[in-house]
């Protein structure tokens, strides 16, 4: 009996199953059925393929406090905040009130000293405006007196002093004014507690010596009104 080389075995293709083995005699072979066949590059493809899994990261959640943790605000803070709300209500109520106040004093105060001025103008001007001939010195006292330094310096003294003294000897003249009324001039922006202007309404009564009748004018002027030391002098007159 010789020797026989067996064939060399041919080496599988990818994919390619393997040949059944012949069943021994007497034995029943059951055949399972053939499911698809993939390749091995099939399957390499399929798990590139297929969506790469992620881990979800565990979620951290905050542990919930205990009903004992809890814990509410003590009486005794709620009614102190609730008598410092009260206290700062007071508090800001009185500023409110003082302002009000002092705004209220302030604009009585300006309305006094508007009627002071009112008052100051009507006498200052029946002072300037009455004269008599024979009283020209005691007059410039008197008109000294309701007018400010300057008023009086620069434009009485100057212009209105040396005319009158020239004129009234020579024709015996005697003049009296009646202020008739007398009102505030509006200020608008431009108020202030120690300047006002008043308009006059005054008659003026001039008499002659030696003549029975009496020539009586009516006219209006202006009258600037300056404080000085705390008194409404006259600080410019204006004829309109």
């Amino acid at each position: 009996m010789s020797d026989r080389t067996p064939p060399p075995r041919r080496r599988r293709i990818a994919g390619e199953t393997a040949k059944p083995t012949p069943a021994a005699p007497g034995k029943k072979v059951v055949k399972k059925p053939a499911g698809p066949v993939r390749s091995k590059v099939a399957e390499a493809a399929d798990r590139v393929a297929a969506p790469a899994t992620t881990t979800e990261r565990p979620r951290v959640t905050a542990p919930k406090a205990s009903a004992s943790a809890v814990r509410t605000a003590p009486s005794g803070t709620v009614r102190d905040v609730a008598v410092l709300v009260a206290a700062i209500v007071v508090l800001v109520g009185g500023v409110v009130a003082a302002a009000l106040g002092f705004k209220h004093w302030q604009a009585d105060s300006f309305r006094d000293g508007q009627d002071a001025a009112v008052a100051s103008a009507s006498s200052a001007a029946e002072t300037i405006l009455s004269y008599r001939y024979d009283q020209l010195d005691q007059h410039e006292k008197n008109a000294r007196s309701v007018m400010t330094p300057a008023y009086f310096k620069d434009e009485y003294e100057a212009k209105t002093l040396p005319a009158l003294k020239q004129v009234a000897p020579q024709r015996k003249v005697s003049v009296e004014a009646d202020v008739r009324n007398a009102a505030i001039v509006p200020c608008g922006e431009q108020c202030s507690t120690d300047k006002a202007s008043v308009l006059v309404f005054v008659d003026v009564d001039r008499r002659i010596a030696g003549e029975d009748q009496a020539t009586v004018a009516s006219g209006r002027i202006r009258v600037d009104m300056t404080r000085v030391d705390g008194d409404w002098r006259v600080s410019n007159i204006t004829g309109l």
